[in-house]
């Protein structure tokens, strides 16, 4: 009996062994997992109509860019400069109705004295004499030499506000022999004008009339 019992011992721990290491066990292959039902559609199974239903739902959800608002780029801001005033005082009236940074600015101009008639400069102070002796013999008393450095010892033979005075003037000087020109007569004048620095065309102030400048053309 114990012997019958020993090999039965034997016989369970050889085939112990067998199973361990004596048989191979297959590989076991990783299987995808199943798919929830109605999760997965086959093209060729799937409704058409429930295909283009859901297409639209799929736009639906993507935000329509071309329907939103275009941000537009406000217009570019500028300095202005107003008309010219003959007075300081109504440039700074104008100035304190434009508010902040707001400036007056003194603009020297020349101005236009009159359509003038005279001779030509002459070559020195001695000549010129000579021409003005010249015309009062001739009765022409109203003359006097031009002393500025542009016209130096020119004769001025008048000046007119309206050049049809002025060339009437001209054409007499010369039936009388003299050669008379007629040119434009200018004087320096201050004038005033109101700056505005950074503006948008809708800040202008009602008043006065004002043009785009360079901001670089002025100085602050």
């Amino acid at each position: 009996m114990r012997a019958f019992f020993i090999l039965l011992l034997l016989a369970n721990l050889l085939l112990l062994g067998w199973f361990m290491f004596g048989h191979e066990q297959p590989e076991t292959v990783a299987q995808p997992p199943r798919p929830v039902s109605g999760s997965l559609t086959l093209l060729s199974e799937a409704d058409p109509d429930q295909l283009q239903r859901q297409v639209v739902e799929d736009n639906d959800a993507v935000p329509d860019l071309s329907a939103q608002p275009v941000p537009t780029t406000p217009p570019d801001r500028a300095c202005y400069l107003s008309q010219a005033f003959a007075e300081q005082r109504e440039a700074r009236q104008l100035r304190d109705a434009a508010g902040d940074g707001a400036q007056v600015q003194e603009a020297p101009e020349s101005e236009l004295i009159g359509h003038w008639v005279y001779l030509p400069p002459a070559d020195s102070v001695a000549v010129a004499r000579e021409n003005i002796d010249q015309l009062r013999e001739a009765g022409i008393e109203d003359v006097v030499i031009v002393g500025d450095a542009a016209y130096r010892n020119a004769i001025s033979l008048g000046v007119f506000s309206s050049a049809e005075r002025a060339r009437a003037r001209q054409e007499a000087m010369r039936e009388a022999g003299f050669a008379a020109e007629v040119g434009e007569r200018y004087r320096s004048v201050t004038r005033y004008r109101v700056v505005l620095w950074d503006r948008h065309p809708d800040e202008l102030p009602a008043q006065g009339d004002w043009e785009p400048i360079d901001c670089q053309a002025v100085s602050d």
